[in-house]
């Protein structure tokens, strides 16, 4: 069975402890669950640690859940991590606003059972993914076409003719 790090930021330690035993349920993948009770602790675990998702309550103490995923952002230049996002209240303002900020999900804890988390989880780790593949493909594409089109300048200066002059012809 594959293995990965799910980060599960909540300052609640009950609701900690049932995500976890949820995640604990998941036949695909052994998730090898850390616990963050507030914003600075999970922080602290995203640069120390390689964790490959987050589950991420929106009312923690100190630092709000959408003001954390800003930070990452901000902290590391670009959102890493495929991020699920639980409230107990919310509406769906905040959902929307959660996405706007990188998060793949949004899911309130009244109706969160195993089956539902954990195919939140997987789906937003497999978007993050893609979008990853996607991101890395168009940046070897705009290598090669800078590679390209450095080759076709040099042959132009090769064969003494101008963008201009080849428009003429």
């Amino acid at each position: 069975m594959d293995k990965r790090r799910i980060l599960v930021v909540d300052d609640n330690p009950l609701d900690r402890g049932l995500i976890t035993q949820y995640l604990g349920t998941d036949q695909e993948f052994t998730n090898q669950v850390l616990e963050a009770a507030n914003a600075d602790e999970a922080l602290n675990y995203c640069r120390t640690v390689k964790v490959d998702a987050i589950v991420l309550d929106l009312q923690l103490p100190g630092m709000q859940g959408l003001d954390f995923i800003l930070e990452l952002r901000r902290t590391f230049k670009a959102l890493c991590w495929p991020i699920v996002v639980l409230t107990g209240h919310g509406d769906e303002a905040t959902a929307v606003e959660a996405m706007k900020r990188g998060a793949q999900d949004y899911l309130k804890k009244p109706t969160l059972s195993p089956d539902r988390l954990l195919r939140s989880l997987n789906n937003a780790i497999e978007r993050m993914a893609f979008q990853r593949a996607t991101e890395e493909k168009l940046f070897r594409l705009q290598q090669a076409n800078k590679k390209l089109e450095e080759e076709n300048a040099r042959l132009r200066a090769e064969l003494g003719s101008s963008p201009e002059r080849d428009l003429r012809a």
